[in-house]
């Protein structure tokens, strides 16, 4: 069985800050793999990266570390050069969502797979060889297509990724703009939820959670820069956090360390949300 598709989109925003305490290529790739391991696990369907005001923004190798991960493995060689950044991309741990199809899996008419079209009629899709595409698309493309079986040949028919009834990872954008700038212009229908110390105990306000999340078309959790929180970020671009986020949120209270790394407020958040807002499937 497939893990299902979040009825209502989940959108995850973190700071192009996010590696800065960790000193070393290898120690930021590692970080990132287990960011990667977290969206997954929890069916995060799209991650944004914003600009948090620091000189060094990374916002790039989040991207592309994160963007590689998401990538099935025999799509890589496509769509990435041998670059610097993913010098130590053999440390990332496997994804193993739907669209990273085991190999042991046999192909048969109504799977869906991820594929890099290498002519308008040819598609590969990670088996021995290329599958005839059931219409012509655009060379050198990542596209999803889904198996058919027509007069005895496995054909690959080009589907949009809303035709696919269980959870197919993620995409990675890179915003240039602030948080609060991207916060300020999201609709009505999207339920901001703001990750903080300083925030509501998870307790206090999970059941009115809960029912705004059902309501809503999609959901944004927001996560600060691992030097400052929201309130200060917020307050340097002269808007307050409360204003702009349904909620602010302590999905840790009593912690027992002094910080908490981001990578760690994502997996404890994430799981949280994850218990208390379970799709009616």
């Amino acid at each position: 069985m497939h893990p299902a598709k979040r009825k209502i989109p989940l959108t995850v925003l973190l700071p192009s800050s996010l590696l800065e305490e960790a000193s070393t290529l290898r120690e930021k790739t590692s970080k990132l793999g287990v960011i990667g391991r977290a969206l997954a696990i929890y069916r995060v369907s799209e991650v944004i990266i914003y600009e948090d005001g620091r000189r060094r923004s990374e916002a790039s190798l989040i991207s592309k570390i994160l963007s590689y991960m998401e990538t099935p493995q025999y799509l890589r060689k496509y769509l990435f050069s041998l670059t610097p950044e993913l010098k130590y991309a053999g440390l990332l741990p496997p994804l193993r969502t739907p669209h990273h199809p085991d190999r042991s899996v046999k192909p048969s008419p109504g799977q869906f797979r991820e594929g890099y079209t290498l002519s308008p009629f040819l598609v590969d899709v990670g088996l021995r060889k290329p599958l005839p595409l059931l219409r012509n698309m655009p060379p050198h493309r990542r596209i999803t297509v889904k198996l058919v079986e027509e007069g005895g040949r496995l054909l690959a028919e080009p589907v949009s990724k809303a035709q696919v009834p269980f959870y197919w990872g993620f995409t990675v954008k890179v915003e240039k703009k602030t948080v609060g700038t991207l916060i300020k212009k999201v609709n009505k229908r999207t339920l901001v939820i703001a990750t903080s110390r300083r925030g509501s105990p998870i307790s206090n306000v999970a059941s009115s959670i809960v029912r705004a999340w059902r309501a809503a078309e999609r959901v944004y959790i927001v996560y600060g820069p691992p030097s400052r929180g929201l309130f200060e970020l917020f307050e340097e671009e002269g808007l307050r956090l409360e204003k702009y986020s349904d909620y602010v949120v302590n999905v840790v209270p009593h912690q027992g360390v002094e910080r908490i790394r981001t990578e760690e407020a994502i997996h404890s958040s994430l799981a949280i949300f994850n218990y208390l807002v379970l799709d009616p499937e």
